[in-house]
């Protein structure tokens, strides 16, 4: 464990490095500096080729099959926000640069970034050469219509919403200025993937839900039916050479037991193997195994958006903060393969997030006298969106909490349903209680800011209530990402995460933990946030 920790921390020092500074935000990101002058910094980022001994022999098996813990919502990358979705689109699509798991800022459909000396405008010199899965040229075209989605929609927002404008220069140059300086700008276009404008556009209302041809990475899409079985092509034109896998088949299976029996059968390579299980798998010497700390935090949810719902009191939300018996989720939710979450963004895993010291630990007695203080001496019924799958962790959890609940006279229903119907009810309709769920944040903690300061509406709540402060959320939020030293934006971004803590809108969990497991002759690399099985091959 202490090899591994220490292990993270190196990561998590380079991605901290890539993340703070004006001006520098380039020069930690990359093998070396290309041209810089005293008005700019040009910044090459590592550029990854793929090595002929991958593809001189043909391997022994040439496909993987993948088990997803439940149903995905949509392959449309810039909508996609549930992790069994984020590792299938990561396989099809890219975007300027990639962070690789080491917190390497590696290039892909940008050479590089040059960036001035204020801080405000990005130039991209884009890799020539490269082609749509529909055989279509990849353009600086494409870019800026990708960048351009992203601004009018609310998925992405929080990696775009500084961008003032955008032009295109030539076919394969293309130049962002931003309206104030944003330290992981950079960083973030790593999860702004790049799509065909052509295709998108052809499929309408389809896209994310059907087959396409729309990105430029390794894997295309061959079959999807998102309930049984998703199946991808290596690209034969992928620009940094074929991958060593030709087929990847990621098959949704739901139920814990009988996704660990397909594994143990032979059905599948590769396996995230619940916590209730790690320990004969991993004592069996069958199978390569890897247990890391992970960068997904299992949270509760309240409802601030509803005036007429008692959770739009935030001594309300407070009370069931302080109800929670956070022990008991790990160790029934996650057999204790996880750890007690105090803050929504790990603090140790993702640069800005900061440990402030205020969190919720359980005190019923304090729960009890702020329900009594809103109006609610003896509690009131409610219900409890649990989304099924992610090997029933989140129900275990809604199971505790509904316990921990009663305690204090508040009696929840629990529902449990389909991510789609569920994620529709939280960031659209908003017509929940409580929900539970799960999130893997990637490169910072401006992501959690989308969240919370009313910009990215697909998540956002707390603008629409009245008692939360959202202007002054933003205003912490934009002198974080202006700081010049990684001790001030630590400084601002800490303000937030105790204003946060006040506002209870989201209650961390846990941080989970990652378990796979996988075939002997099996060359993975397991991954931190999502697979990228271009890197796999057999033996």
């Amino acid at each position: 464990m202490k090899k591994a920790l220490s292990l993270l921390l190196v990561i998590l020092m380079a991605i901290s490095v890539i993340a703070c500074g004006n001006n520098n935000a380039g020069n930690t990101a990359n093998s070396g500096n290309a041209g810089s002058s005293s008005t700019s910094t040009s910044t090459e980022t590592k550029t990854e080729t793929k090595t002929e001994s991958k593809t001189e022999s043909a391997p022994s098996r040439t496909d993987v099959k993948i088990p997803l813990s439940s149903v995905g919502s949509t392959l449309d990358p810039h909508a996609a926000t549930l992790l069994v979705d984020l590792q299938v689109t990561a396989q099809m699509y890219e975007g300027l640069f990639r962070l690789n798991d080491d917190g390497v800022l590696e290039s892909r459909l940008a050479e590089k970034y040059e960036v001035s000396a204020d801080g405000l405008e990005y130039t991209f010199p884009l890799r020539k050469g490269v082609v749509f899965h529909n055989g279509d040229p990849f353009t600086a075209a494409d870019v800026a219509w990708s960048f351009q989605r992203c601004i009018d929609n609310s998925y992405k927002k929080t990696l775009v919403r500084d961008i003032d404008k955008i032009d295109i220069v030539d076919d394969y140059t293309i130049k962002v200025t931003l309206k104030t300086p944003n330290s992981t700008f950079p960083t973030g276009l790593a999860y702004l993937m790049i799509l065909n404008k052509n295709v998108v556009e052809q499929l309408g209302n389809t896209y994310g839900v059907t087959s396409d041809d729309a990105g430029t990475g390794p894997y295309r899409m061959e079959n999807f039916d998102q309930t049984t079985k998703i199946t991808l092509k290596a690209f034969p034109e992928y620009y940094l050479g074929k991958a060593s896998i030709e087929t990847v088949e990621f098959v949704p299976m739901l139920d814990n037991s009988t996704q660990l029996i397909a594994f143990e059968s032979g059905q599948f390579d590769f396996c995230t193997i619940n916590a209730a299980d790690w320990e004969m798998i991993k004592s069996s010497g069958k199978y390569n195994t890897a247990q890391a700390p992970g960068k997904q935090t299992t949270f509760v949810c309240l409802n601030v958006a509803k005036k007429d719902s008692p959770f739009y009191d935030v001594r309300v939300r407070q009370a069931v903060g302080y109800c929670m018996n956070k022990d008991d989720m790990v160790a029934i939710a996650a057999e204790g393969l996880a750890d007690v979450a105090y803050y929504m963004v790990r603090p140790v895993l993702i640069p800005g997030a900061v440990e402030t010291g205020k969190f919720y630990t359980q005190d019923l007695e304090k729960a009890k006298a702020l329900l009594a203080e809103a109006g609610y001496p003896n509690g009131f019924d409610c219900q409890i969106d649990v989304i099924t799958g992610a090997n029933n962790r989140y129900i275990k959890v809604a199971e505790v909490l509904q316990e921990n609940l009663a305690v204090i006279g508040i009696n929840a229903n629990i529902v449990s349903g389909e991510a789609a119907t569920i994620l529709a009810a939280f960031k659209n309709e908003k017509t929940y209680d409580i929900g539970i769920s799960g999130v893997t944040w990637d490169y910072s903690y401006n992501e959690y800011m989308g969240w919370i300061n009313g910009i990215n509406t697909a998540n956002s709540q707390f603008d629409l209530n009245e008692n939360i402060d959202v202007k002054y959320i933003q205003d912490l939020g934009t002198k974080a990402l202006a700081a010049s030293s990684q001790e001030e934006q630590d400084k601002y971004f800490g303000q937030v995460a105790e204003y946060d803590f006040e506002v209870a809108g989201y209650l961390p969990v846990l941080y989970m933990q990652s378990l796979y497991a996988w075939n002997k002759d099996l060359n993975a690399k397991p991954p931190v946030g999502r697979y990228y099985v271009y890197e796999w091959s057999w033996n």
